[in-house]
C-alpha cells in the first residue's frame, strides 16, 4: 500500500501544491519533494522521525532530499531526527515560500488564483517535461525504500523503538 500511495504522487499528472499550516511529520514531509510547490505558514514545522522509530526513509526522500538540500542537510533531517522550522525548510529548498500565519488563508487563496490563471496546457506540458528525466528513477527509489522498510519492520529494534516512541507521545498528551 505504501508503494502504491507514493506512486500516486510520482505519477500525478496535474499540478500538485501543498499548503502546510502546522506540524508536518513523517510521510506528509517525506513526499513533499514530489510536489510542484510547497507553501508553509510561519508556524509550521517539518520532521521525519525515521531513525528514532528505527525505520528508514520513504516517499522518495532518500533521493529527492539530497537533491533539494545537499547531502549534509538532507542527512541532518533524515538521519538525525532534526525538526525544521518553516524558515529552515525554505532555506533548504523543501518549501517554496513561507507565509506569515496571520495572512495564511488570504495568501493561499492568492497563490491558488495565480496558478489557476496560468495557461493549463503549457503548465501541464512543462510539468511532464520536468518529470520526464527522473520519473523512472523515482519509481526505482520508491520500490527500494519500501523493500528496506519491510526489512526494518521485522527487526526487534523497530518494535522497541516504536514502543518508546508511543510512550513518549502518551507522556506529552498527559
Amino acid at each position: 500500500m505504501l508503494q502504491t500511495f507514493v506512486v500516486k504522487f510520482i505519477d500525478f499528472p496535474k499540478i500538485l501544491i501543498a499548503f502546510v499550516n502546522g506540524p508536518a511529520v513523517g510521510i506528509s514531509v517525506s513526499t513533499l519533494g514530489l510536489f510542484d510547490g510547497i507553501y508553509s505558514s510561519s508556524n509550521a514545522t517539518f520532521s521525519v522521525p525515521f531513525t528514532r522509530t528505527a525505520q528508514s526513509p520513504e516517499g522518495c526522500s532518500s533521493f529527492v532530499f539530497p537533491s533539494l538540500m545537499g547531502s549534509l542537510r538532507a542527512k541532518d533531517l533524515l538521519l538525525f531526527d532534526r525538526k525544521l522550522t518553516a524558515e529552515e525548510a525554505e532555506q533548504r529548498g523543501l518549501v517554496t515560500k513561507v507565509i506569515n500565519e496571520k495572512n495564511f488563508q488570504e495568501e493561499k487563496d492568492k497563490i491558488c488564483q495565480q496558478i489557476l490563471s496560468l495557461p493549463k496546457g503549457s503548465l501541464l506540458t512543462s510539468k511532464l517535461l520536468l518529470q520526464k528525466w527522473t520519473k523512472d528513477t523515482l519509481h526505482q527509489v520508491n520500490a527500494e525504500e519500501v523493500e528496506t522498510l519491510k526489512q526494518r519492520w521485522l527487526t526487534e529494534e523497530f518494535v522497541q523503538a516504536m514502543m518508546e516512541f508511543m510512550r513518549g507521545r502518551k507522556k506529552t498528551k498527559s
